[in-house]
């Protein structure tokens, strides 16, 4: 057996990662060994890599590497939608804008490595096949094949991001968990409020008003007429001159007098009637 082939493949694979030989080897053993689910013991990502491929099958790209780059367009072609992927962390196919040249799946920093390996062996990590007559959508990029999951109450997005085979990747994904309405107040108005009019009447003039005053008070006041005391016209011919004399009637202005102070009176009472 010529094993030239895979000593050149071995140290191809350590020149890139700056790594032994052998300890290509004694991953890539230890890896076979410990069975299909052996990947939930690693970390990193070898747990990645063997998660997604438990997830999806066999996945392998040029020069045996992982298809990292390539991983949207696998998934539109098999008709798979990979669910909850975890927010912030980068994407495949995504590249980082801080690095000159990507490098595959080692371009996830340490977090994201942890972040979705931990997703991988929580199972929060899932695949969706869809029909046959929806994977044209797949493909064309009118439908996501990664679906991440909804951004956090305290995130400043208010949806998740979503990829497409294209490579493109958007943020009108699942809405924010603090996007849901709130609840309606159980306090309820038993007993509408009644509907108050008020109509202003304007007001008489005081000409008017002074007017009503006096018709009203000669219409239901009492009769002055039974107040003024009846005067007798004196004639001549009925008193004499000789009775003047004797101070019956002293003289012409004594009667003047009294006269004028019944009418004072009689105005005093119209007066109290107005003021009433």
């Amino acid at each position: 057996m010529d094993f030239t082939q895979l000593d050149c493949v071995l140290e191809r694979i350590a020149s890139r990662h700056r790594v032994q030989a052998q300890e290509v080897l004694d991953n890539w053993l230890e890896r076979r060994r410990i069975g299909p689910d052996g990947w939930r013991l690693l970390d990193g990502i070898p747990c990645i890599i063997g998660g997604l491929t438990g997830l999806l099958g066999s996945l392998e790209g040029r020069g045996g590497n992982f298809p990292w780059k390539t991983l949207p367009a696998i998934l539109a072609h098999r008709g798979y939608i990979l669910e909850n992927y975890p927010e912030n962390i980068l994407m495949p196919g995504e590249r980082r804008a801080t690095l000159v040249k990507s490098k595959g799946i080692h371009d996830l920093a340490i977090h994201e490595r942890r972040v979705l390996a931990g997703a991988l062996k929580n199972n929060t990590l899932t695949v969706k096949t869809v029909a046959t007559d929806a994977l044209e959508d797949l493909m064309a990029s009118r439908v996501p094949v990664i679906v991440g999951e909804a951004p956090s109450a305290d995130s400043r997005h208010t949806r998740g991001r979503q990829g497409f085979a294209n490579g493109q990747i958007d943020r009108l994904g699942l809405s924010h968990l603090g996007n849901t309405p709130p609840a309606k107040s159980c306090a309820v108005l038993s007993k509408r409020r009644r509907l108050r009019v008020f109509v202003e009447v304007p007001q008489a003039p005081p000409s008017w008003r002074l007017k009503a005053i006096r018709q009203r008070s000669l219409d239901f006041g009492p009769n002055n007429s039974d107040l003024i005391p009846q005067i007798t016209t004196i004639r001549d011919d009925e008193v004499g001159v000789g009775a003047i004399k004797d101070g019956a009637i002293d003289d012409e202005e004594a009667a003047n007098d009294a006269t004028t102070e019944d009418e004072e009176e009689i105005d005093e009472l119209f007066a109290s009637q107005e003021r009433t």
